[in-house]
């Protein structure tokens, strides 16, 4: 299991390389949303690359799933729902010591949602 996930992460940081190079020359800088085309293009052959590599144990899974769905889904909307509230509590908290200033973490998140939203919410979505 070590050396799949070792083979998945180089060939996803790899991919994520050399296809950012290859679509930086293919798409034309005048496009508007130059960024989002090319990371778009990116992560989406990086996935299927991904999927592709794990098939079989995505359609174990999945079978695994599809017997068991009600038991997973009660699960994971519960872990959903404690890590929101965990969330919304410790931001809370952040603020307060830091007496409502941004963190440089957030500002360059909300930086990146400015400059280049649709790759942002394409990462954030799809790939999260």
């Amino acid at each position: 299991m070590k050396n799949k996930l070792f083979y998945n992460l180089a060939v996803y940081v790899f991919l994520i390389i050399v296809l950012k190079e290859i679509f930086t020359e293919l798409v034309p800088r005048k496009i508007i949303l130059y960024n989002a085309i090319t990371l778009a293009l990116t992560f989406f052959l990086t996935l299927i690359a991904i999927i592709y590599i794990n098939k079989k144990e995505i359609k174990r899974m999945f079978a695994i799933y599809k017997k068991n769905w009600n038991v997973f889904l009660k699960k994971n909307l519960m872990t959903w729902l404690i890590g929101f509230i965990l969330m919304m509590i410790s931001n809370y908290i952040i603020i307060f010591l830091l007496n409502n200033n941004l963190s440089l973490n957030e500002q360059s998140v909300r930086d990146i949602y400015q400059n280049s939203f649709l790759s942002a919410l394409f990462i954030n979505v799809f790939l999260a």
